[in-house]
């Protein structure tokens, strides 16, 4: 997770010297445990814990989270999430368009308007 959130710090140094927009897409499933007994047990809570938390411009929430947390609440993929927060930085407020649970896994769609936020 922390070589995650510096590899976005590199990506932000790239972009920032850059003359384009550019938008930094990240993908994952949340709370499912591929491949394990747990399959189809996903910790839902935990997903809308973590939501709640990126809503509140509290992206150290998930930059905390150890690979071993990662495993433990079958979020492995975040590290892709983890990227994202160390390119546009932890303290930015998500908007959530929706969290569905699945028999296997949560879908969370949500987005950062950096350059919004940066007008404010």
């Amino acid at each position: 997770p922390r070589r995650c959130a510096a590899l976005g710090r590199a990506l932000r140094e790239v972009i920032l010297a850059s003359d384009r927009r550019v938008a930094v897409l990240a993908s994952g499933g949340m709370s499912h445990y591929p491949g394990t007994p747990r399959y189809p047990h996903p910790d839902f809570e935990f997903d809308r814990r973590l939501l709640g938390s990126l809503e509140q411009g509290d992206g150290r929430r998930l930059l905390d989270l150890t690979a071993t947390d990662l495993d433990a609440v079958g979020n492995i993929e975040l590290r892709t999430w983890m990227v994202l927060m160390g390119a546009i930085g932890a303290d930015r407020h998500a908007t959530v368009v929706n969290y569905e649970p699945c028999w296997h896994h949560g879908q969370g769609v949500l987005y950062w308007d950096v350059a919004a936020e940066a007008t404010r």
